[in-house]
């Protein structure tokens, strides 16, 4: 069973902004002059102590209290906190009923602005534990975080998403484990001029730390995954913000819902941490209208490895959701939803891989409550995505690149996106541009071809090792000739050093060179006496590593040396073409292509591919994609390393 892990570590940190008097002080309440309508009525503790029973739509009091027997038809009466209003009351009286000792009114919900004319407040609070009346059993079954003992916010996250809803079926799960920690504070304002609200300011500070690690087992592919559950409600203890002698009764709940979105088609493992600060709120003024406030920054790290399709997003997001007197109509919440996204798109050979830390904020303001002048505020206001880490993987298997009809392949040689290839049965020199996903064989060299070896490239020449000469061709023109540069027995390998070009003598077991600036240039021999079938060569500083299939060895020699010393660096390996690149040694030879790391003083080589249907012969690399060229099967193949 394959699985996807995506580890979600999200890091929002802020710094409040709340000035406490004291210490045992969570909230500020600044406040100018209140002028209230004609018609409210500001009941106290001891009119409220008289109530006794309400529901939405009634009122029913104690008749002994002269202030309640005051009341008449189209009054505004408000309450603060009782032990019969939990959450307090603003009402508009639409009838009145005075029997058996009892005054009983019925009332409709009514507008903060029917009863304020002026007024205004500037309000903050820190919500701490203290604050926490419930946690309901609704959402998840969440245990509290030891991690967080001191908050009531703190839970640990262990949740299945069945996609496809059927318990029966294992193979289309998406498992939630982590912790979560929110520690909000908020910010409030209103001002109100002549029964209209002119100013509105509804911001949320918080430090919220999140763990989220996201396992996904499955067996077939699931496109369009959309699922979102509610992890948790607490429901906090009303808050009362006094405007002048005014209670405006704020009921209050933190919300922990989490999803996840995207679409899966293979597996991806991705790691990410994020330190995020931010402050988010909602904002109107009469003359403007609304407004959202978002300050954040970021600092993000992480890393993504992949091995086939997928676009996966793991998300949680915390909200504060307010209700003023406890009116359902009348929510208010900011929510502040962050998520890692790792997304692979496939290419011929390769993934381009990209991880992202997603950012939204959400706003919703129901302001029949406030006014009935102003339009209700619901959007996301704010969505951004914040890269983490690109790169371009490949795919980890054997493909075929082309096939040479007749061809028999065997070396390889790279000049950015253009790969040349040398055909023996063919006796031609052709050419693929390996940046297109479908590319197409083209002939370089068509003349003069005979039994072509392990070409090399250096400054816009190819070098082509040949049965019984040494030649070049010009990289810079679409079709090439071949100019002989001296006259060889059967060399094989060839790499180029300054003025120098070094080349391998197959049968012979030795290394020439012939210095390029001469118009008919004469061997110099290097090194001898390195058995039979000496191949492939490849140069790193002063030391040419030479292939000696023949002796099932690699060996190596200092070319400033006169008479170097043959080293053996790896022996029990029959290898064909060398390549070197950074502290690697790649060679080809039987089924495979290994390595060996040529700082190591008794390397071991490392398989990189095997298994293949025949000899590899020629090898090059580019951009982590390995060629290698198959003659007995027509092929150049490409493997992503």
């Amino acid at each position: 069973m394959k699985k996807i892990n995506l580890y979600l570590i999200l890091f929002l940190l802020s710094v409040l902004i709340i000035n406490c008097e004291s210490d045992d002080n969570t909230n500020e309440n600044n406040q100018n002059d209140l002028e209230l309508t004609p018609e409210t009525i500001v009941l106290n503790d001891e009119n409220s102590s008289n109530i006794i029973s309400m529901d939405e739509n009634e009122i029913i009091f104690n008749n002994q209290d002269s202030v309640i027997n005051q009341i008449e038809v189209n009054d505004i009466i408000v309450s603060g906190i009782s032990d019969n209003a939990p959450n307090g009351f603003l009402k508009r009286v639409t009838s009145i009923d005075n029997t058996n000792n009892q005054v009983k009114i019925t009332a409709t919900d009514a507008k903060i602005t029917d009863a304020i004319k002026n007024g205004s407040v500037s309000f903050n609070e820190t919500i701490d534990p203290n604050d926490v009346v419930s946690v309901d059993t609704s959402g998840e079954e969440l245990n509290r975080n030891s991690n967080f003992v001191n908050s009531e916010f703190s839970f640990e996250i262990n949740r299945t998403f069945d996609l496809d809803g059927d318990s029966s079926t294992v193979d289309d799960r998406i498992k939630f484990e982590g912790d979560i920690d929110f520690n909000p504070s908020f910010e409030f304002d209103i001002d109100i001029i002549n029964q209209e609200v002119d100013h509105f300011l509804f911001k949320l500070v918080f430090s919220n730390t999140t763990s989220l690690k996201v396992e996904y087992d499955y067996s077939i592919e699931h496109l369009g995954i959309n699922k979102t559950y509610v992890l948790k409600t607490v429901t906090l203890s009303p808050t009362t913000i006094w405007i002048g002698s005014f209670p405006l009764v704020l009921t209050r709940r933190v919300v922990f819902v989490s999803g996840i979105d995207g679409e899966v088609r293979a597996q991806i493992i991705a790691e990410a941490s994020n330190t995020y600060t931010t402050e988010l709120g909602i904002e109107y003024n009469q003359n403007s209208g609304w407004q959202n406030i978002n300050n954040q920054s970021n600092v993000l790290d992480g890393s993504l490895t992949a091995q086939v399709e997928l676009s996966l997003e793991g998300w949680v997001q915390p909200r504060l959701e307010m209700r003023p007197y406890g009116v359902n109509a009348a929510k208010i919440f900011l929510a502040a939803k962050g998520g890692l996204k790792g997304e692979l798109i496939a290419q011929p050979n390769t993934f381009d891989a990209s991880l992202k830390f997603t950012a939204t904020f959400l706003g919703k303001a129901q302001m029949n409550i406030f006014s009935s002048s102003i339009v209700d505020y619901e959007q996301e206001f704010w969505s951004d995505e914040f890269p983490i880490w690109s790169d371009t993987f490949s795919n980890g298997q054997v493909q075929d690149l082309v096939t040479i009809p007749n061809g028999t392949p065997v070396g390889l040689a790279l000049d950015g996106n253009d790969l040349y290839i040398g055909d023996i049965n063919n006796a031609k020199i052709h050419r693929l541009d390996i940046s297109q996903s479908n590319p197409t064989l083209t002939d370089f060299v068509t003349s003069g071809v005979s039994f072509p070896g392990l070409i090399e490239i250096s400054d816009n020449k190819l070098y082509v090792p040949q049965a019984s000469n040494v030649s070049s061709a010009d990289i810079t023109q679409t079709i090439s000739n071949l100019n002989n540069i001296a006259t060889t027995n059967f060399s094989f390998g060839a790499v180029r050093n300054g003025n120098d070009l070094y080349t391998s003598y197959r049968n012979e077991g030795k290394i020439v060179k012939f210095d390029l600036t001469q118009t008919n240039p004469t061997a110099i021999d290097v090194v001898t006496g390195l058995g039979n079938i000496t191949q492939g060569i490849a140069l790193n500083g002063n030391d040419l590593y030479i292939a000696r299939s023949g002796d099932s060895k690699i060996s190596k020699i200092d070319i400033t040396q006169t008479n170097p010393n043959i080293i053996d660096v790896v022996t029990g390996v029959n290898p064909i073409d060398l390549l070197i690149v950074g502290n690697d040694l790649y060679f080809s030879g039987n089924d495979s292509v290994q390595k060996i790391d040529i700082t190591e003083t008794n390397p071991t080589p490392i398989v990189i591919v095997d298994g293949l249907s025949s000899p590899v012969w020629g090898i090059e690399i580019s951009n982590n994609i390995l060629y290698m060229a198959q003659q007995s099967d027509n092929k150049i193949l490409s493997f992503g390393l």
